[in-house]
C-alpha cells in the first residue's frame, strides 16, 4: 500500500512538473490539442479566445478560436513577420451564423487592415453556406503555398501569398484588430 501511494505521488509530481504531452486545453467546452502537426511541422497552441456578443443583457458565444504557431509568443508582430506555418481554428458555438453575417464581417475587416482586391473576393466567395454549432472554419498558412481555407471539414481552396495570410491573421491579432479580447486570447495574454 505504501509503495502504491508513493508511486502515485511520484507520477503526479512528474506530470505536474513536466506536463503531459498529450494534454489538451479546453475553452467553452471545446478541446484544442497543445500541439498539432501540419505537413510535417509541429505547431504549438499559442492561445484561445471566445467571441461572444451581447444581446439584451445576454451574452451569446459565437465561436472559440485557437491559434497554432511554430514558436509560442505574445508578440503579434513576430508572428506576422515570420514566414512559418500558422493554423487558426474557429469552432462555432452559436446555433447559426449566416453566410451574410460572415461575408459582411470580412468585407468590413479587410479594408480596416488596408487589404482589398482579388484575393479578398476569392476568400469571401468561399463562404457559400451558413455555419452552425459544432462546425469549423480553419485557415492554414504554409509558406510557398498560401492559405488553405477549410469550412465544415471541406477544403474550399488555397489563396497564394504571405500578404494575404498576414492580412487575414491581422484581423484577429494585428494592432488594429477589431476585437481586443480575441487578440489577447490568441496571443496567450
Amino acid at each position: 500500500m505504501k509503495n502504491c501511494l508513493l508511486y502515485c505521488v511520484v507520477l503526479t509530481l512528474f506530470f505536474s512538473l513536466t506536463g503531459n504531452p498529450a494534454q489538451a486545453r479546453e475553452r467553452a467546452g471545446v478541446k484544442f490539442e497543445e500541439s498539432i502537426s501540419i505537413e510535417g511541422t509541429e505547431l504549438t497552441l499559442n492561445g484561445l479566445a471566445v467571441r461572444s456578443e451581447k444581446v439584451l443583457f445576454i451574452n451569446f458565444n459565437i465561436y472559440v478560436a485557437g491559434l497554432y504557431v511554430l514558436n509560442k509568443t505574445q508578440d503579434a508582430e513576430a508572428i506576422l513577420a515570420s514566414d512559418t506555418p500558422r493554423h487558426l481554428v474557429t469552432h462555432f458555438l452559436h446555433s447559426r451564423v449566416s453566410r451574410k453575417e460572415l461575408t459582411d464581417a470580412w468585407k468590413e475587416s479587410f479594408p480596416r487592415h488596408n487589404y482589398q482586391g482579388e484575393k479578398v473576393d476569392q476568400f469571401i466567395a468561399f463562404h457559400s453556406e451558413d455555419l452552425r454549432k459544432g462546425e469549423k472554419m480553419i485557415f492554414t498558412y504554409i509558406p510557398g503555398k498560401g492559405t488553405t481555407v477549410t469550412m465544415k471539414d471541406k477544403v474550399c481552396g488555397t489563396i497564394p501569398g504571405k500578404d494575404f495570410a498576414d492580412a487575414l491573421l491581422s484581423i484577429y491579432i494585428g494592432n488594429n484588430a477589431g476585437l481586443p479580447r480575441i487578440r489577447d486570447g490568441l496571443l496567450g495574454k
